[in-house]
């Protein structure tokens, strides 16, 4: 069954946010309001994409205004056919999965400056963000992981007024890189009580309107998990990018940090060669160190009671002397 959920009309030039604000009609400008309005149906195609979200959110920008791309319209539907409304004309399309819970949206009046990022790190459970961050990265904004998101772009979409049934397929794709690492050689995570790990200089912004354009380089902190059987500790995590498009072979220091019972330790190391090994068009990213031989027990102060330190007092573990 068809279903046009609901239409969200805004003709702001300078950028807004989806939520909070108060929405123009597009009928009161220019001469829209003498165009007349068509039904269409909208559809997704789901071929490159790895997981299908439920929902979506569309963006219609008109290039038929005096004001140059300064209204746009905004519908949020199901992940599959949909009848929408619209004045004829010509329009720009985005769209992006709205089902998001760590993705911040900024949509403009132009198209192409419209984004997603992320907030800053919230930790869950009782680990908090260590405040030597802000050293180990020079003050570096520290952002959230971003959730799995797709997106998908048409131009110059022409509704047209002659009666015909129109449909829009939107080819969707994923606009995401998974990073994947690894860490060998890891004994005492018995005593762990959280693992969180850090990596600088990556991408903490996506253009949407485009194939595949980044920018602000910032540091992601994720979560890692214990594999006490084989000493090894894990993450698995999205990013918007590896590096922002505009930057170069920036260099990647991942640091894992360690809650033991009554001390904290983390661990630092160099992965710019393998963060180099990928493209920016790679949609995967795999770090695996080899054997550490670190044991976290010896961080371990008062001989694992459980004595509670303060939460600024980290050692530094021994930096890993290879460039993996």
């Amino acid at each position: 069954m068809k279903k046009l959920l609901y239409i969200i009309a805004v003709t702001f030039v300078t950028a807004v946010t989806l939520t909070g604000c108060e929405y123009k009609d597009l009928t009161e400008m220019d001469d829209i309001s003498i165009r007349p309005k068509k039904k269409f149906l909208v559809d997704f195609d789901w071929t490159k994409v790895e997981n299908v979200p439920p929902s979506m959110r569309v963006v219609f920008w008109s290039t038929d205004f005096v004001l140059n791309q300064s209204g746009f319209t905004v519908f949020d539907i199901l992940n599959s056919e949909t009848e929408l409304e619209l004045p004829v004309g010509t329009y720009n399309v985005t769209a992006w999965n709205n089902n998001t819970e760590y993705v911040v949206y900024g949509v403009h009046g132009n198209r192409n400056s419209t984004y997603a990022t992320t907030g800053s790190y919230s930790p869950h459970g009782n680990a908090q963000i260590p405040k030597v961050l802000d050293s180990l990265y020079n003050g570096q904004k520290v952002l959230d992981y971003p959730d799995y998101m797709v997106h998908a772009n048409e131009v110059d979409f022409q509704l047209v007024n002659d009666g015909k049934e129109q449909k829009l397929i939107l080819n969707s794709d994923s606009m995401v890189v998974t990073i994947e690492v690894k860490l060998r050689g890891i004994a005492g995570q018995e005593w762990c009580q959280n693992i969180r790990g850090a990596i600088n200089n990556i991408a903490g912004k996506r253009l949407m309107a485009f194939d595949n354009a980044t920018d602000d380089a910032v540091t992601i902190m994720f979560d890692g998990q214990t594999h006490i059987a084989d000493s090894t500790v894990t993450a698995k995590f999205y990013v918007f990018g590896k590096e922002p498009t505009n930057i170069n072979s920036l260099p990647h220091k991942m640091v894992f940090f360690f809650w033991l019972p009554g001390g904290q330790v983390f661990i630092p190391m160099d992965v710019t060669n393998t963060m180099s090994k990928y493209s920016r068009e790679d949609k995967y990213i795999y770090i695996e160190s080899p054997e550490l031989n670190i044991d976290l027990r010896k961080y371990m102060k008062g001989g694992g009671t459980g004595m509670i330190v303060d939460a600024d007092d980290w050692q530094e573990g021994d930096e890993i002397p290879l460039d993996f």
